[in-house]
């Protein structure tokens, strides 16, 4: 509930006088959590009003710069999901261009909240393991919430449809080759007079696979870089696969997308 912080309205809430007076609530200079009797509330200064019950939670969870996981008031992990995966998208999207692909990256965020509330749930097991002969009723209560959102969030995975002709555009090479020939890599690096990629000043191969949002990237930009021909890694050097290089020209042609010239330089002589 949000209302107009008042006296009147303090009291209708549950809040003692003794407290209103004690903390000065009408007075306050800054926005600020409370407790009471009755349960948490939030004052807001600016708004001249104050946050109760579910309220609350939004306001502490959701509106106070940062968006956190609501273990304190389950009712609110729609809303958490929604705003979460929103952000999630939004960066993706700027990281990945035209490579991104709303259905993976909803999958992608789907896995890493998983994994994340996992280890929440492991660390909690982990204390209560080490203070086995005392009880903690909110470390349980909060694994239960954790599996619940596992389970919840299971149900949100969007299975992958992918046309038979059409997987190689799930492989990182096919990935990775695009953004080599729209050009989305040249920001990581200059080509040298022998026509070689040389990273720029404190970038890795790892470094870059991480920025591009998905570190198994990794061994085909190592592959690709060092334009490895011989050897079990020359499968994961984008410019030693003529068949793929191929299949990407056609895509981009496809879908009327700029062909990046150094791409075009290195298709292998067949």
């Amino acid at each position: 509930m949000i209302l107009e912080l008042t006296k009147d309205n303090l009291l209708k809430n549950g809040i003692e006088k003794e407290q209103i007076e004690k903390f000065q609530l009408l007075n306050r200079d800054e926005d600020e959590t409370f407790q009471c009797n009755v349960g948490n509330f939030y004052i807001s200064v600016t708004e001249n009003k104050f946050y109760t019950g579910i309220d609350f939670y939004r306001m502490n969870y959701f509106n106070n710069g940062t968006l956190r996981f609501p273990y304190n008031c389950p009712d609110l992990v729609n809303e958490y999901f929604d705003l979460a995966l929103v952000e999630f998208l939004e960066k993706q999207r700027t990281i990945l261009g035209i490579l991104f692909d709303r259905k993976e990256q909803v999958n992608n965020f789907i896995s890493n909240e998983i994994k994340t509330t996992q280890q929440r749930i492991e660390s909690q097991k982990e204390f209560l393991l080490k203070m086995k002969h005392h009880k903690f009723e909110s470390k349980e209560n909060d694994i239960q919430i954790c599996e619940g959102y596992i389970n919840y969030l299971k149900k949100k995975e969007q299975p992958e449809v992918v046309n038979p002709d059409e997987v190689y555009k799930t492989q990182n090479l096919f990935k990775v080759g695009l953004l080599f020939a729209t050009g989305e890599m040249n920001k990581y690096f200059t080509i040298n007079n022998l026509n070689e990629i040389v990273l720029n000043n404190g970038l890795s191969p790892l470094k870059i696979a991480k920025k591009l949002g998905n570190p198994s990237f990794e061994k085909i930009i190592l592959a690709s870089k060092n334009n490895y021909k011989e050897g079990e890694n020359k499968v994961k050097n984008i410019f030693n696969n003529l068949d793929m290089m191929n299949k990407i020209i056609d895509h981009c042609k496809a879908k009327k997308i700029e062909i990046d010239p150094y791409f075009i330089s290195r298709l292998p002589i067949e």
